[in-house]
């Protein structure tokens, strides 16, 4: 029954194009992260990038999150998100350098970081112009998307690290 659930969530996705993965920011640009998971929460994302103390809430189309993204060395399944028409994840997003991109993408090595296209971010009815701005997402890689098993659970802490960002974001 799992594998079959896990056929039918890769058949109803769009995959991401190795192509369009950690892709180089336009020279000049101004780039942010988008955080769903353990990055919405103020310490875990302040381990990797000191400056991002303030975060806003954002909603995007497009995208799906779910448990599926195996930990590598680290025994436990992630959250992850995968593209998926008519879906939405709330999340946040903060400013970062280009040097802050790199550890970012660094720390999230197991996953891709996709730009979101424009008319999936909304800003909760503020108007935000998005020119010369790119918004990163780390999203699946699909050859490592796993359902949590035993061997790879979803384990409390995680769960809790998330959870109090969500706490965060709604003070």
């Amino acid at each position: 029954m799992a594998r079959l659930f896990l056929i039918l969530i890769i058949l109803s996705i769009t995959s991401v194009n190795a192509s369009e993965c950690n892709l180089t920011p336009e020279p000049g640009s101004k780039n942010y992260i988008i955080g769903y998971g353990s990055l919405m929460e103020k310490e875990s994302r302040t381990r990797t990038n000191k400056s991002a103390l303030i975060v806003k809430p954002i909603l995007i189309e497009g995208f799906e999150r779910t448990w599926g993204q195996s930990g590598g060395i680290y025994k436990i399944t992630f959250l992850t998100i995968i593209q998926k028409k008519n879906s939405k994840v709330n999340a946040v997003y903060y400013p970062v350098s280009i040097k802050d991109l790199k550890k970012t993408d660094r720390r999230e090595s197991g996953y891709c970081r996709v730009k979101v296209n424009d008319k999936n971010l909304n800003f909760f009815s503020k108007k935000i112009n998005t020119k010369n701005k790119n918004f990163w997402v780390y999203a699946a890689n699909l050859e490592k998307l796993k359902n949590p098993t035993k061997a790879h659970p979803i384990v409390q802490s995680y769960v809790d690290i998330f959870m109090n960002g969500c706490w965060q974001i709604q003070k």
